[in-house]
């Protein structure tokens, strides 16, 4: 009896050394405290589950204009690693622990860029998972070069493209082979000028598409869009905006597939224009001939009828 007493005590003394350990274990996951979903889907592409990842701006807004929370304030006071690209000036107010990892992300070269340097942040923060970090981004680099073959390939198609192009998305288009006749800002800082003067480019120079950032508001683009009779194109600049777009390969795959739709659409709406320019042509014709034709009855019938007068 004594001895099942003492083995039933141990075994509860060992389950809850095993919960106790869970729970500890649980508490000091690294919290990884980042700006921008672009920062934090890195980061779960090279950590995962073995860190918990704070993002304090959310994907549809902008960065540089951002209001914290005081849950946000007291998860970067806890976390371990601070990460921000260097334009959020808000976030140096709150901590001295901010590492910046400046650099573009929407080509597949600088995201390859930008996945290194956070990659050596993390392996100096936390070195107990440098084989994750390690192995992870070797992942990422590859589907990144894969990308890049896919667009090499896609830009043969691209090289005759004209197109107006929201400043932000300007990397992104000059990427992929096309050409840019001209930049805008962000809507809020035009003027009624700066707007005239790009239809006026845009019209001149035939642009085919005018590319928007979804980030900096769609209106505008598809202002200039109807004015110059370009099809609009929409992208985004932050993984997690959209449906299936969890992190920056999946952001690139997603614009690159919304600027050859908008190629396909702007090519068939060239088709159509030239079908019904050509059924107004033949149209054209068809009137000049019966025109020509009610002339010519016209004058038959005023010749007979003045014979038929004469006779009498």
């Amino acid at each position: 009896m004594k001895k099942k007493v003492l083995l039933t005590v141990l075994l509860m003394l060992v389950s809850f050394g095993s919960l106790s350990g869970f729970a500890l274990a649980q508490e000091e996951k690294p919290t990884i405290v980042v700006t921008t979903t672009v920062l934090g889907s890195i980061v779960n592409d090279l950590l995962g589950k073995e860190v918990e990842i704070i993002t304090l701006v959310p994907p549809g807004s902008c960065p540089a204009h951002f209001d914290l929370k005081p849950s946000d304030v007291e998860a970067i006071r806890k976390a371990k690693v601070i990460l921000a690209h260097g334009f959020e000036p808000w976030i140096e107010k709150i901590s001295s622990k901010v590492i910046k990892v400046s650099g573009g992300w929407n080509t597949a070269d600088l995201a390859k860029k930008l996945y290194k340097k956070v990659a050596k942040v993390l392996k100096t923060a936390l070195p107990q998972y440098l084989n994750n970090i390690e192995s992870n981004l070797t992942k990422a680099l590859k589907k990144l070069d894969s990308l890049e073959k896919k667009v090499a390939k896609d830009r043969k198609g691209l090289k005759d493209i004209r197109a107006i192009v929201m400043k932000w998305q300007a990397p992104f288009v000059k990427w992929l082979g096309i050409s840019i006749l001209a930049t805008y800002p962000p809507p809020e800082t035009m003027s009624a000028s700066q707007i005239e003067r790009i239809i006026a480019v845009g019209r001149v120079k035939k642009a085919m598409l005018v590319i928007d950032n979804l980030q900096s508001g769609i209106s505008m683009g598809r202002k200039l869009s109807a004015e110059i009779g370009a099809v609009h194109v929409v992208l985004t600049n932050f993984p997690g905006s959209l449906p299936g777009v969890k992190n920056i390969p999946d952001m690139i795959e997603h614009n690159l597939k919304q600027v050859l739709n908008g190629v396909k659409a702007y090519r068939h709406q060239v088709k159509r224009i030239a079908r019904l320019e050509a059924e107004i042509s033949d149209l054209n014709g068809r009137l000049k001939f019966w025109k020509a034709v009610s002339a010519v009855a016209l004058g038959i019938v005023i010749i007979e009828s003045f014979m038929l007068l004469k006779r009498r």
